[in-house]
């Protein structure tokens, strides 16, 4: 009877982390899609001269994700910076 216990302990820990590496790839999938997106419209807003920054309003209403979903993206992204001086605008 102990050997089904360990082995059902064993399969529950296996399952758990099965699912738990699944719900963590579809985070990381969303993310880059957004992600994405987003670079997207940065890139088309460049200038002549370089990058502008663009404000999340604005993003938000390019992409149709909210302004809270835009600050999290941009700010977990390694490809988009922030203005120093207003902080909710972002370029490349």
């Amino acid at each position: 009877m102990s050997i089904d216990l360990n082995n059902n302990i064993v399969q529950n820990v296996i399952a758990g982390l099965i699912v738990a590496l699944i719900i963590w790839g579809i985070a990381w999938l969303r993310f880059k899609i957004d992600e994405n997106n987003i670079l997207n419209i940065l890139k088309k807003s460049k200038t002549e001269t370089e990058y502008t920054f663009r404000g999340e309003p604005f993003l938000s209403s390019e992409s149709n994700l909210s302004e809270d979903r835009i600050h999290k993206i941009c700010a977990k992204s390694k490809k988009i910076t922030r203005n120093k001086n207003e902080k909710k605008s972002w370029r490349l």
